[in-house]
């Protein structure tokens, strides 16, 4: 039996000119993911722009998908 199964999505992590993440496009992002049937998501993973946000910036993109997602989907914060 393997440890692993399902589909885990990584998400790009999209941010406005002025470096904000950019809620509203996170969320659609989220939403899509949650709708395609995913059965995880890895929010803020090493190959995107986690390095580069603030502890703040990393703040709003958890709680919008928290808000989003609201626990329909598993989620790992990286």
């Amino acid at each position: 039996m393997s440890l692993f199964k399902g589909l885990s999505a990584f998400p790009i992590t999209p941010a406005d000119a002025s470096g904000r993440v950019d809620r509203a496009a996170l969320a659609m992002l989220l939403q899509r993911i949650v709708d395609a049937g995913a059965d995880s998501i890895g929010l803020l993973g090493s190959t995107g722009a986690y390095a580069f946000l603030t502890r703040d910036e990393r703040k709003r993109a958890i709680e919008t998908a928290v808000e989003t997602v609201g626990g329909r989907v598993g989620a790992r914060i990286v």
